[in-house]
């Protein structure tokens, strides 16, 4: 039964991880695909500030339940390209 409660938080992660996706492309529509990327990018650089420092804080802590953000962009910017 241990293994139950992993296995059920690990696919929880899987579908908050695609709707991030999803949130991220509505983002893109409402504004632009270039101000979401900027915007990912001032995460991404606030999550490397954050590695560096041994305390981590509490939005980096939420943070780490989306995708890698340097993915998240990757993916806006194919989407730029179509």
């Amino acid at each position: 039964i241990h293994f139950i409660l992993p296995a059920f938080n690990y696919i929880i992660a899987i579908s908050n991880r695609q709707a991030e996706y999803i949130a991220d492309q509505y983002g893109a529509m409402a504004s632009s695909k270039e101000s979401m990327v900027n915007s990912l990018t001032i995460i991404e650089d606030l999550q490397k500030q954050t590695d560096d420092n041994e305390e981590t804080s509490t939005l980096m802590t939420l943070l780490n339940e989306h995708p890698p953000t340097h993915k998240r962009i990757e993916v806006i910017k194919k989407s730029i390209n179509e």
